[in-house]
Parts: structure tokens; C-alpha cells; sequence
């Protein structure tokens, strides 16, 4: 009997559980992000590959590559975690309460599985399977930077919303479904434009402008979930402005023979080079001069301070956001300086960046140790925490060696003191790192650094290259003959060492960016004494070109990934110090498969790419650098060199996007790639007609009597840079056309309405283009009234809000002006903020339900606001119906004598806080007793129902599933029995099954309930 009890126990308490339990489901082949309850949808999981853990960020896009989480299903609502950029799985490692959770390589154990339990309609909680904890976080975030807010760790499961998650799939949208390269296609390069599409239907191309193309995309296959086509348009050689259109969408975008020669600005022109250097530079150079750093020995967040010493920190170039040592970061800053002089032909070119690269040198200079060494430099612990390490590396001091011995190489005619002073710091510091360091087989200090022979390599060929010291190349040509090229990147034969093939290819290429040096060195091998390290040479480069153009391939033919994250968003970081290497390699061979690859990252790097690639290509900066736009029509894909928009944002379609942190060594790399590829592909040495922005156009208004003064040279640029001069053709004898543009006149009555103008600009080579432009005079004896914004309908209805839930909307497209618009709320609930961008946002409460109605209004700041009545309705939340309870998971409903008629009622034993009608029934237990659908208890025992007898009964709500309830009856014998006074307490036990008192037996069942209920659920 008892057994039995136990058995109907168990089983009724696992039913209960499984009941209530709601799982979550998700989709293997989606991806997730996890936001923490109650952060306002910003502190998200973010995968670390700093040490492989999870941390919570508040800054970055939501759907950067490593906030986007896998779940894979293994059994029923048990699921592996893992991130896009990692098969490593989320694992508890066994771990006991605040353990920190790490992604480890799959092992098939417990400990790597999570269930995912619902704990009501928007939140989940992960529990471990192997130790019952639930995931949470704490705010410890040692050696995290200040954007991210804590760790994952394991803490106890309950109800604490602690660990409580938001899981959202995450899709990452393109801006775009057609991308061409936005600045500009030299004729010469292959050309290729890229479709998107949900559904795979080859759609249909028209291309128009000096040359008209169409037909049908070719079908280049799945990607990041989509379908892309592609078409290639290299035919079209012939220079102007083309418009492609593709299912009902249209794109711009310009053939000229002068791609690298200019960069264009937004509605035409170019910008100039210095403007090019500032945009990326000014921005990244820490204004430090006089801040106190501790000093210490170590790296990143576990530094040995030295007590008592403080570093002075003088101005020098350090990446923003980052834990990496700043000093050998910035030596790759001025080495791409030195690259760009040195291949540069043009004065204004050089003279902008030799300032910059001498004082980047003396910088150097001053932080050098006293053994030709430098050390790590400026590094973060944690949020603005930062402390001087004078720890030593040897691979990082190789790469300011070579980065000198480069510099050396660029000042040697315009500042031969300092050039002298770069070369002897490179050759000291040669000598360092040759006795501090193993030849084959060593890393950097933090133990994960895998372009260190990289860097030693590089250094030999640039001191070779400087010094002719047989040296340097011997050592050289000693590494490059025993290497091989491997994974994209070269490494020793066999990968036994320096780095083995297992290692980084990001890390070898884009911080050792080997194939650079091995361009230059390629250059200045003599093919008479030296034919054979030329071969392997040329073979190393070739094999490289090949490599990434037929790995990991995307529709863009740039390669997905440097073995670091992916490029679906535009992640372009990596791409800017790969393209250079490309290009060193193409123009080091003259090989066409090598311009091609250098010219697509080109064409990524411009906006070549669906997913908007500007978002990850600029730095932090101001507004006041100009951004490069194509010259025809304002959009979001273009390199921007370091700025960022007023607002901090670029903004296409109302919708902000977030910049990442971009490294500024990766973007400085531009600039020799820029020269470099002018140099393949030359501009034309004819010259190039100046050219208005548009044929015909209309200039401001005038009033009758009003002098009238407007600069025509707006509306012009020349390539070429050539002085321009402006003169009527035709047009109204009140107006006159100075040569430098100034459009000048006083307008009679006579004069009144509509007046055309013909102009002409004519460059310095006697080339001249036309244009027609019309302007009104009016009556009124002043300037035409300034029209006021027109609303597109007086009343309009938008999305609609939910109670407690944050709402966005825009209204600033449903009003249109041509000067700036403030848009302002005039009338209206309090809950809904009306930006003057016309960004609406709020969260409106209980007491808005329904309809809301404001009143807004749009001022151009010159007349009266123009008013217009929007209406947003606030609907309820989703009303979740609860499950009834039970007042006691076990209970008695008293006792009954055998052979006599029992009733009771359970209805008062259970409770819907819904007020939902309530359905009871008998699951198990002796088939005496009867249930009614009401909770009505009837029946007569007999004889053989002696003692307590066991029922399993439910209650439903009819909406949930049931709620399962223990429920005891004690039976006992008749009144009339004479022995049961006589009876001793041994015989009454061993003859009513364990009769007793019912108090007694009563609570034995709850503790063994109890019992029970604890280790069934910890076992799940």
C-alpha cells in the first residue's frame, strides 16, 4: 500500500510539473538575440572570443554578429547555445552559484544543454541541465570595456528576474536590395551589380544612361538566408551617370576614369586630400598631453602596478574602445603613412601626410625604452580605466621597427635628420628583438598573438630595403623559403611553428600584413642572382590572390570572413588593411585576378554591399569632415572617414543605425590602398570638362526692386582642379555674370514672373559646358513668400501602441518643405514625445486605451506652424489567462466510516483568479469514491478500503491544461466493531494497513509529498 501511494504520488507531482511548465520554442536555423528583463531592450548576450565568456552590452548594434545566438534542439525544449561566429557551446562547466558560463568546444556532456522554460509571455529562463542553475548575470565585468555591463554566471532557479530573458530572433535587414559601388566605377575595373531577393526568381535588369544595357540576372545562390543575382557590366566603359532598375527598385551609381583619383562628396565635386587625412585622423588622436597613468607590469585586466609611479602621457594615436596595447597599434598607423608617401606622385598628397608621419616618428622617439624597446603602452582594465604596461614584446616591437624602417624610407629627401634618427631606432630595435626573442617558435605576451614571425619577417625586408644590409635579408629569405601558404596566410612548412596552420588568419594577416612587405620586397629581388626566392616569391603572392578570390566567397567576390567575423552586415573592419595587401600584391605582379579582388573590396568599401558596409568602416568624429557621397542623390553607402552625422547617427528611411567601433589602423590602411589602385588604374591624362550638377535648375527668388546677389559656383566642379570661369550666353538684361559665378541684378515691374538664364563654365583648358537656370521675380517688392511645410493630409492614423510598451514612429515624411522642418506636439496625451526630427516615442499607460489624438505642428522657423491631427490607438496588453490553483498541493477531506454513504465538497479546495468556471475530476485511486464535474464527493467504502486511501484529482479552467491535487480519505472501521476498543495500537497497525490516527498518516504524506517533489525536479 505504501509503495503504492509513493508510485500515485510521483506521478501525479511530475504530471503537475509538466503542466505547468511552458516551453519555448525556437528555431534551429534562426538566430536570437537575449536582453536582460528590465534593461529597456539594451544590455544584450554578447559572445566575448576576448576569453570565450558572456557579457552584456548597452552600446553596440543588436545585431552585431556576436550578439546573434543559436539555439539548437537536442531533445524537448533542451537546447545547445551558441554564437553565429562560433560552433563553441554555452556550458555551465559544472559549475556551482556565481560560476562565470563559457563557450566550449562541444563535448556531448550535461553541462552544455539548457531547458528553456517560459516564465510568461515575453521571458524565459534558462536552467542547466547538468546542474539545475539558472543563468543570470552580475555587474562584475574585470577586463570588459565600458560598454559592457556584466557577466554571465549560474545562480540559483526561482523567481528572481534576475534570470529572466528576452529572446527576439534577430534579422539583420538590408539597407538596399540592389548594390553597386557608390563612388564611382573606374572603366576599367570588372564591374558587377547584386541583387537580393526573399524568393529565388531571377529577375530582369535595365540599366540607362551613355550606354543602355538589360537582361536577366544570373542566379549566384543562397546566402545569410537570401537569394542573390548578379550581373556583370563591365562593357559599360563609357564615362557618365547610370541608373539600373531591377524588380521596381532603382539605383545610381557613375563610370569614370578617374575612380582613385577623387574622392566625391554629397552633390558633387571631390573632396580634397587633406580633407581625406583629417577625416580619418583627427578624430583618433587622443588629446592626452599631461594625463597620469599608473604604471604596472602585465596586460589587460591583471596588471602587477608598480607603487608609488605614474606615466605622463603625451599625444600619439590610440584606437578607441579597445583592450590591445596602443603603441604597436599605432606603429601601424605610421607605417601606412610612410606607404602612402612613398607611392604617392603628387605633392598635395605627400605634403599632407608628411606632417602627421614626422610627428608620429618624434612620438615614437619619445616613448622608446632605453634598450631600443618599446613597451605595451596605454592599456584599458575596464571602463575609462587605464594604466601604462612597460611590459615588453618582441613581435610588437619587430612591427615599429619595420613601420621606422618604412618611415626612414619616406623622409629621406624631405626630412633626411629624422629619417636618419627612424632608421637607427629601427636597426636598435632589430637588434632587440633578435635577443629577446626565439626565431621559430614564440608568441606575443597575452600568449594569443599569431603574427609574430610575421612581424620579424616584415622588419628584415624593410631594413633590407633601406639599409642593402645582407642581414636582414638573409634572415628574410631564410623564414620565406621554409614557409608555405596556407589557410589564406603563410606559415612554416608542417605548421609545426610561427604560427602553426591552426593559428588566426585575421590575426596573421591584418596585424602582421605580411604580403604587403613581401610586394615590396618582390620588387627589389634581382632576378639574375636571386631567380629562385623570386619564383617563391611571385608563387606566395600568386597563391594568396588565389586563395581569396575562390574562399569563402560571398556575391560581392570579396571572401566572407579573414577568419574573423563575417561581412552579412557590413562588418568591412579587416577589409580596409586586406584590400591594401591585395592591391600590393596586384600591382606587384600586374596580375588582373589580383586588381579585380583589390577593386571589389574598393567596391565594397563604397557601398557595394546591401547591408550598408559605411556603418562599420567609420570611426567616432564630427560632423565638420565632409563624408564621401556619391554626386548625385544622398544615400547612406559611402566610406566615411571617420564622421559621423550631428545626431551621431546615419539615417536613411527614418530608421538609425549604431556605428561600431572601428580600429583606426585598419581604416589609415585606405590611404596607400587609395594611391596604390590610382596607380593601376590611372585617371585619364586628357583633361575632363567641368561640370554643372545639374542641366537645368532653379536658383532663389526675387522681389521687384530687391538687389539680387547669388554664387553660381555651387553648382560646379571640375575633376581636373582646374580654375574656373563663368559668362551669360543668354537671358534677361537686368542680369549679369561675373567670371567667378556671382549672379547679380535689380529687377524692374517688367521683369515679373518666370526668368531663364543661360550660363557656361569653362575650365583652364578652354573646355566649357552649359546650363539653363530659372528664377522668379514676384510683385510683393521684397523676395517671393517663403511657402510654409505642407502636411500630405491634414488628419493620418498611425501604428498602433499597447499599454507599458515603448513606441516609435516617424511623421517628418508626412510633411514636406524646402528648408528645415521642427515638428512640435501641440495638443495630446502626455505619454506620447514628439522629437522636433519628427521621431515619436513613448509608453502610454491604462488611461489611454483607445483612441489618442494630438495635434502636431511643422515649422520651417520663417512662417506661421502648420498644423496637422494624428491618431494612434492604445490597445490592452494580451491578457494572459492563469490556470486555476489548488489551495494545498495535498489535502484531506475528513473521514468515513466503511459500508456507510460518504458526500464532501472539493470545490472550496481550489481557486481561478480569472473567475473561470471550474471542472473537477477523479484521475486515481479507489474506484469507491465518485467525483462530480461540480467537485461533489460521494460513495461507500467497504471493508477492504480500510485505512487512508490515496485519490489523484484535477481542476481545469477550460482554457489551461489541468491541475493535478493529492487528496486523502481516511476509512475507518464501523462504530459496532467490539474489538476496536481492545484492540492494542501493534494489532490496530498490522490490521488496518497502517491505520493510526489520521493526523499521523496525514503528514508522513505530506513529507513524503515533499520528498518526493524535491528530488523529482532536481533529477530533471
Amino acid at each position: 500500500m505504501k509503495i503504492k501511494i509513493i508510485k500515485s504520488i510521483t506521478i501525479g507531482f511530475f504530471s503537475v510539473y509538466c503542466a505547468l511548465t511552458n516551453a519555448a520554442n525556437f528555431a534551429s536555423n534562426k538566430y536570437y538575440t537575449v536582453e536582460m528583463r528590465g534593461s529597456g531592450e539594451k544590455d544584450i548576450f554578447q559572445w566575448r572570443n576576448l576569453n570565450n565568456n558572456i557579457s552584456f552590452s548597452s552600446l553596440r548594434y543588436k545585431t552585431n554578429y556576436d550578439m546573434r545566438m543559436q539555439f539548437i534542439e537536442v531533445a524537448n525544449n533542451q537546447y545547445h547555445i551558441s554564437s553565429s561566429l562560433s560552433s563553441n557551446l554555452l556550458s555551465s562547466q559544472n559549475g556551482s552559484v556565481g560560476h562565470t558560463v563559457f563557450f566550449e568546444v562541444a563535448d556531448g556532456s550535461d553541462s552544455q544543454i539548457w531547458i528553456a522554460n517560459k516564465v510568461d509571455a515575453d521571458f524565459v529562463q534558462f536552467i542547466n541541465k547538468s546542474t539545475g542553475l539558472a543563468l543570470t548575470y552580475t555587474t562584475d565585468t574585470d577586463e570588459s570595456p565600458d560598454h559592457h555591463n556584466g557577466l554571465a554566471v549560474l545562480a540559483p532557479k526561482g523567481t528572481d528576474t534576475s534570470t529572466h530573458w528576452r529572446v527576439v530572433e534577430s534579422v539583420v535587414s538590408p539597407v538596399s536590395n540592389i548594390g553597386v559601388n557608390q563612388n564611382g566605377w573606374h572603366v576599367d575595373v570588372p564591374k558587377q551589380i547584386t541583387y537580393l531577393s526573399d524568393t529565388q526568381t531571377p529577375p530582369s535588369f535595365v540599366i540607362s544612361g551613355p550606354k543602355t544595357l538589360s537582361g536577366t540576372m544570373a542566379y549566384w545562390g543562397e546566402k545569410w538566408g537570401k537569394h542573390f543575382y548578379t550581373t556583370d557590366v563591365s562593357s559599360l566603359k563609357q564615362t557618365g551617370h547610370y541608373k539600373v532598375d531591377i524588380a521596381g527598385q532603382s539605383k545610381s551609381f557613375s563610370v569614370v576614369d578617374d575612380a582613385f583619383a577623387y574622392v566625391r562628396k554629397e552633390r558633387g565635386g571631390s573632396i580634397s586630400w587633406q580633407d581625406i587625412i583629417d577625416g580619418h585622423m583627427k578624430m583618433q588622436k587622443v588629446d592626452s598631453d599631461g594625463d597620469l597613468l599608473d604604471v604596472a607590469i602585465g596586460y589587460a585586466g591583471e596588471p602587477d602596478y608598480l607603487e608609488g609611479e605614474e606615466y605622463t602621457l603625451t599625444n600619439g594615436y590610440y584606437d578607441a574602445s579597445s583592450i590591445d596595447n596602443k603603441i604597436y597599434r599605432t606603429a601601424n598607423i605610421y607605417q601606412y603613412l610612410a606607404l602612402a608617401i612613398l607611392e604617392s606622385d603628387d605633392s598635395e598628397k605627400s605634403q599632407a601626410l608628411i606632417p602627421v608621419l614626422e610627428e608620429g616618428i618624434n612620438w615614437l622617439a619619445d616613448t622608446q625604452n632605453a634598450d631600443a624597446s618599446w613597451p605595451l603602452g596605454k592599456v584599458r582594465v575596464s571602463g575609462d580605466d587605464y594604466y601604462w604596461s612597460i611590459t615588453t614584446d618582441p613581435a610588437g616591437v619587430a612591427r615599429v621597427a619595420a613601420s621606422l624602417a618604412i618611415a626612414a624610407q619616406a623622409l629621406s629627401t624631405t626630412n633626411p635628420t629624422l629619417a636618419n634618427n627612424a632608421q637607427q631606432m629601427a636597426v636598435d630595435a632589430w637588434a632587440w628583438v633578435k635577443a629577446n626573442s626565439q626565431d621559430s617558435d614564440f608568441v606575443g605576451v597575452n600568449d594569443s598573438y599569431f603574427g609574430s614571425q610575421h612581424n620579424l619577417i616584415a622588419a628584415a625586408i624593410e631594413l633590407y630595403i633601406l639599409t642593402n644590409n645582407s642581414e636582414y635579408k638573409t634572415y628574410a629569405d631564410v623564414k620565406i623559403n621554409q614557409a608555405v601558404l596556407s589557410s589564406g596566410g603563410l606559415y612554416k612548412s608542417g605548421g609545426a611553428d610561427w604560427p602553426g596552420q591552426a593559428t588566426s588568419r585575421r590575426a596573421s594577416l591584418i596585424n602582421g600584413h605580411l604580403f604587403v612587405h613581401l610586394a615590396r620586397y618582390y620588387q627589389v629581388i634581382d632576378a639574375a642572382s636571386d631567380s629562385a626566392l623570386k619564383t617563391k616569391v611571385a608563387n606566395d603572392l600568386a597563391s594568396f590572390i588565389t586563395y581569396w578570390q575562390t574562399s569563402y566567397v560571398t556575391p560581392y567576390n570579396i571572401p566572407e570572413n579573414l577568419g574573423g567575423p563575417n561581412i552579412q552586415q557590413g562588418w568591412a573592419r579587416s577589409m580596409g588593411t586586406f584590400a591594401l595587401q591585395a592591391a600590393y600584391a596586384a600591382y606587384a605582379l600586374d596580375s588582373d585576378d589580383g586588381k579585380a579582388l583589390a577593386s571589389a573590396s574598393w567596391d565594397f568599401l563604397t557601398g557595394h554591399n546591401t547591408y550598408a558596409s559605411n556603418l562599420y568602416v567609420g570611426g567616432r568624429g564630427q560632423a565638420d569632415i565632409p563624408l564621401w557621397h556619391q554626386p548625385w542623390e544622398k544615400h547612406t553607402g559611402a566610406v566615411v572617414p571617420g564622421v559621423l552625422i550631428a545626431n551621431g547617427e546615419i539615417s536613411q528611411n527614418n530608421k538609425g543605425y549604431e556605428f561600431s567601433e572601428t580600429v583606426i589602423k585598419d581604416n589609415i590602411a585606405l590611404i596607400p590602398y587609395f594611391i596604390l589602385m590610382n596607380k593601376m588604374f590611372p585617371a585619364s591624362a586628357t583633361n575632363t570638362a567641368p561640370e554643372f550638377f545639374a542641366e537645368q535648375f532653379s536658383i532663389e527668388d526675387i522681389g521687384v526692386n530687391e538687389s539680387y546677389s547669388y554664387a553660381l559656383s555651387q553648382h560646379t566642379f571640375d575633376r581636373d582642379g582646374d580654375n574656373l570661369t563663368y559668362s551669360k550666353i543668354s537671358g534677361p538684361d537686368w542680369l549679369f555674370v561675373a567670371e567667378d559665378g556671382n549672379i547679380s541684378g535689380l529687377p524692374l515691374a517688367a521683369n515679373l514672373g518666370e526668368n531663364s538664364l543661360q550660363v557656361s563654365v569653362t575650365d583652364s583648358k578652354n573646355t566649357s559646358v552649359q546650363a539653363t537656370i530659372s528664377l522668379n521675380v514676384n510683385d510683393f517688392g521684397s523676395p517671393l513668400q517663403n511657402i510654409a511645410p505642407v502636411w500630405y493630409l491634414a488628419e493620418f492614423t498611425l501604428n498602433t501602441a499597447t499599454v507599458d510598451k515603448e513606441y516609435l514612429s516617424w511623421i517628418n515624411d508626412k510633411v514636406s518643405d524646402n528648408d528645415d522642418i521642427t515638428i512640435s506636439k501641440l495638443t495630446g496625451p502626455d505619454w506620447l514625445i514628439v522629437h522636433a526630427n519628427g521621431k515619436l516615442e513613448g509608453s502610454p499607460s491604462s488611461s489611454d486605451l483607445g483612441e489618442n489624438t494630438f495635434i502636431v505642428a511643422a515649422s520651417d522657423g520663417i512662417n506661421m506652424p502648420v498644423e496637422a491631427e494624428i491618431t494612434i490607438e492604445v490597445l490592452a496588453p494580451a491578457v494572459i489567462n492563469s490556470a486555476p490553483t489548488w489551495n494545498s498541493d495535498s489535502f484531506s477531506v475528513g473521514t468515513v466510516e466503511q459500508d456507510k454513504e460518504f458526500s464532501a465538497s472539493i470545490a472550496e479546495q481550489a481557486a481561478d483568479i480569472d473567475a473561470d468556471v471550474l471542472t473537477f475530476n477523479l484521475v486515481s485511486g479507489p474506484s469507491w469514491l465518485n467525483l462530480s464535474a461540480q467537485g461533489e464527493l460521494s460513495g461507500k467504502p467497504s471493508s477492504n478500503d480500510i485505512g487512508i486511501n490515496s485519490f489523484v484529482v484535477t481542476v481545469n479552467d477550460g482554457i489551461n491544461p489541468s491541475v493535478e491535487a493529492v487528496m486523502a480519505v481516511e476509512v475507518t472501521t464501523a462504530n459496532n466493531d467490539s474489538e476496536s476498543d481492545t484492540k492494542s495500537d501493534s494489532d490496530a497497525d498490522s490490521n488496518s494497513g497502517g491505520g493510526g490516527s489520521l493526523g499521523g498518516w496525514f503528514m508522513c504524506l505530506l513529507f513524503m509529498n515533499l520528498l518526493i517533489r524535491t528530488r523529482s525536479i532536481w533529477n530533471r
